[in-house]
């Protein structure tokens, strides 16, 4: 769940926390389809405690997205449940 919002540096800063599982991906998703970016995304994940398949789908497609259109995303702190789920799965962010 996105708990904050923040212009840094000419970018935004996207802090999730808790979790981000099929219970609150429709929260999460319309918190993410308001942000507007031009520069970049700073993604913290380091406070998130719980990751599923139906939030990891909507992460990945956000920023995919982000960088098909040019958007620089950095992450700058992974949890280790991001990297578990990552890691199991064989997947990259």
């Amino acid at each position: 769940m996105v708990t904050e919002i923040k212009s840094e540096d000419g970018k935004i800063l996207l802090k999730f926390s808790e979790s981000i599982t099929i219970h609150n991906v429709s929260d999460t998703k319309s918190v993410l389809d308001k942000v507007e970016v031009e520069e970049g995304v700073k993604v913290d994940f380091t406070e998130v405690a719980e990751i599923d398949s139906a939030g990891f789908q909507l992460l990945y497609t956000f920023l995919r997205d982000l960088r098909r259109s040019g958007v620089m995303v950095e992450f700058i702190g992974l949890s280790e449940p991001i990297k578990n789920f990552c890691s199991t799965y064989n997947l990259e962010l």
